[in-house]
């Protein structure tokens, strides 16, 4: 399915984007969300030192040069009034075709990097995801949100699996070293309903104190691909801090399932759920606030009709991080899947096309060394 704003604001990361976005665009706002936000942080002891930091998102106010001068909006109303008036000019709608690469495509992956580097899964959304959830908030993004989703097509990001793909690993010299994945989607399988039998045997009354486990909703232990380098070394949910990846050019072969959205993932589920209601309760339960039945694809059924699955940058956005209902008591979370990167589910893997690249994290971002 194609993005539009209400599609992109459905989503945690659609939502926080935007909002990171704005802020890139005037400091006034960023500062005025960092404020506000942590009236709304579960972790305020922790997180309020952004509060003397840059602002919100850590942009720095990309395009807001000289609007700190102003007062900056002090409530959810005046947030909302000046987001609502935010000139966007520098968010033209691209004609079709466009090259991106200009400072809008650059603004824009900024955003995205600090949406997809804010995901968590693990505790309760921090205040700036808070924030942007709130409903007078998620209505005055809604002409940037419009702008946002026109550059969607442009930027790629409903682009579907690519047979050019690369393999990421960090901190490793030399060639892909694979030997810790599991060849056989079955040992996943086998591994996901031992986690969810000991799970069972120690659940509370309530979900707020069941035990942090396992939160991911990705076949872990299988090959992972990305489609753009270096663009996606910045699209890591979870990232340790990385500044040096060896990158292998691949060609991906076989069936590819796109999950391009919520409903590709809710008919995926409906159709080979696997039971996670246990494993999954803690954690899901902080960062949605539901309590209930989860579920997750089982890889194990999905590969007997395909061979990869790839998550669209588009589905993600719409996607990610929130409770996505199956059926009238069952939900499904996509979490720990990096936006543009595709899980290989047989033992048709990708082969190596080319050398293995260095790139490293400077100041000026993921530069190739020789």
């Amino acid at each position: 399915m194609g993005l539009d704003a209400q599609s992109l604001l459905a989503g945690p990361r659609g939502r926080r984007m935007c909002l990171d976005l704005a802020c890139r665009l005037d400091e006034r706002i960023g500062l005025g969300a960092s404020m506000l936000g942590a009236e709304l942080d579960p972790s305020p002891s922790f997180r309020s030192v952004l509060l003397f930091g840059p602002v919100a998102g850590g942009s720095g106010g990309d395009g807001g040069a000289g609007q700190a001068d102003r007062e900056p909006p002090r409530t959810i109303e005046e947030l909302a009034r000046d987001l609502a008036a935010l000139d966007l000019t520098v968010l033209d709608a691209p004609s079709p075709g466009g090259v991106p690469g200009g400072d809008p495509a650059q603004l824009l992956h900024r955003a995205l990097s600090t949406s997809v580097g804010a995901a968590m899964y693990w505790q309760e959304p921090d205040d700036q995801d808070a924030l942007a959830a709130l409903p007078d908030i998620g209505d005055a993004l809604r002409p940037l949100a419009e702008r946002v989703a026109a550059w969607a097509p442009v930027l790629g990001w409903d682009r579907p699996c690519a047979p050019q793909q690369w393999i990421v690993r960090w901190g490793r010299p030399g060639s892909p070293d694979d030997s810790w994945l599991h060849r056989d989607v079955s040992r996943w399988a086998a591994d996901a309903r031992e986690g969810e039998a000991a799970a069972r045997k120690k659940q509370p009354r309530h979900a707020r104190n069941a035990p942090s486990g396992s939160w991911w909703s990705t076949p872990l232990g299988l090959q992972q691909t990305v489609d753009r380098v270096p663009a996606a070394l910045d699209l890591v949910e979870d990232e340790m801090g990385w500044v040096d990846a060896w990158v292998t050019p691949v060609h991906g072969p076989g069936r590819t399932l796109e999950i391009t959205g919520a409903e590709d993932w809710i008919a995926l589920c409906r159709e080979h759920p696997l039971e996670v209601s246990a494993s999954r309760r803690g954690d899901w339960y902080q960062v949605t606030g539901r309590d209930g039945r989860w579920v997750v694809p089982d890889w194990e059924q999905v590969a007997q009709q395909w061979d990869a699955v790839h998550l669209t940058v588009a589905g993600y956005l719409q996607a990610a991080t929130r409770a996505l209902e199956v059926d009238a008591d069952t939900a499904s979370v996509i979490g720990g899947w990096d936006p543009g990167s595709t899980y290989w589910l047989t033992g048709d893997v990708p082969a190596v096309t080319g050398e293995v690249q260095r790139w490293l994290h400077q100041d000026e971002g993921w530069v190739r060394t020789p």
